[in-house]
């Protein structure tokens, strides 16, 4: 029997005595399966169905970032539409709270910022000529608002 025969007789029968030495004859390096801890031989006492060997498997719910589907997280997130019942407003301002308040008689501020300063620009795709603020003309290829997406 080969090795590559006894290797696959060890996978079908689930015998991993089979495999190994299949290894050994094939590739001359000697493997041994590690031992079995005691949380391997629990698995192995019951017969225990794919699901349950997955949550053993699994990590703790901290390191866990998978995310839920679509339906179960819109579900939760939807919130109760309850009516509302609005009454009339029953506020009635009587001139007795504030009364002493008053606005300071101030004269206004004097503006001291200078005008703001325009420049003439050329679209370079239109040659459409506009005025725009001196501060947002940069470089020589101006575009118009027109032609910025359009071409």
């Amino acid at each position: 029997m080969s090795p590559l025969d006894k290797i696959k007789k060890g996978i079908l029968d689930n015998d991993m005595q089979q495999v190994t030495e299949g290894f050994e004859l094939l590739t001359g390096q000697e493997v041994r399966p590690k031992k079995t801890t005691v949380g391997d031989l629990e698995l192995l006492e019951k017969e225990t169905t794919a699901e349950e060997v997955v949550k053993l498997s699994t990590r703790s719910k901290e390191l866990d970032f998978s995310t839920q589907p679509r339906e179960e997280q819109t579900s939760r997130r939807t919130a109760k539409s309850e009516k509302i019942t609005v009454g009339e407003n029953q506020f009635v301002d009587d001139g007795l709270e504030a009364k002493d308040v008053t606005t300071p008689d101030v004269s206004l501020t004097p503006r001291k910022r200078p005008p703001s300063k325009t420049v003439k620009v050329t679209c370079h795709v239109c040659e459409k000529t506009s005025e725009i603020p001196a501060q947002l003309s940069q470089g020589e290829f101006y575009r118009c608002d027109d032609c910025i997406g359009t071409k």
